[in-house]
């Protein structure tokens, strides 16, 4: 058994997990803007606060 490797293994799940954990918080938050987004379109059509429209 290579300890060497058994470590490196180790680190590299790591890294995996956090950038997973990483990548689900920005979607959340990116959901969330797009959320106030609309509701702040709906609630006040006459100014548009997305940028992409």
């Amino acid at each position: 058994m290579n300890w060497r490797r058994l470590q490196s293994n180790a680190e590299y799940n790591e890294v995996v997990v956090i950038t997973q954990n990483l990548c689900k918080l920005i979607w959340t938050q990116q959901a969330e803007a797009r959320m106030l987004i609309a509701t702040v379109n709906v609630s006040m059509p006459h100014i548009c606060v997305c940028s992409r429209c």
